[in-house]
């Protein structure tokens, strides 16, 4: 469970912090108000595509940080095996992009690549937008929902 995240100098965000509570949560607003930013920065921060484009004008760097609350014993141990403690399953992810095209990913603080992010990422978030109905119409998606509904895969 996402706990918080806190987002500096992301597109028009200078300084932002979002906590969140068990359960749904909802960000509502005004068209122009950053809600896409938000998840445009939550989907960084698991290992989503880092762009210099999404850093605030004037800025160096950006920064988007989070806490997670693991309580899913797989992927618990996944963190153990990337050679991370986390004895009461909470872990703190940071990532930081800048204008030279330089990215940095830690996790509690220990250096990770983006590749191992955002493997444990796809184990923290799942985001949907709202064109992801049309990955229906690719056949290749069609075998892996039914063996998903067949509980052929885990």
């Amino acid at each position: 469970m996402l706990k918080e995240i806190r987002i500096q100098n992301f597109a028009i965000i200078e300084n932002l912090v979002v906590n969140f509570e068990k359960g749904l949560n909802i960000l509502t607003g005004e068209t122009g108000a950053g809600k896409s930013i938000i998840i445009d920065a939550l989907n960084l921060l698991v290992g989503g595509r880092a762009d210099t484009d999404s850093i605030r004008t004037g800025e160096a760097t950006a920064l988007v940080e989070g806490i997670f609350q693991i309580s899913d014993a797989e992927t618990l141990a996944m963190v153990h095996e990337i050679g991370i403690e986390s004895d009461d399953g909470e872990v703190h992810i940071k990532r930081q992009i800048s204008n030279s095209g330089k990215n940095r990913c830690f996790l509690n603080d220990s250096q990770i690549t983006v590749a191992t992010l955002a493997k444990l990422g796809d184990r923290l978030v799942d985001l949907h937008g709202q064109h992801d109905h049309q990955a229906l119409l690719h056949p290749e998606i069609h075998v892996e929902l039914l063996d998903l509904f067949g509980k052929s895969k885990p």
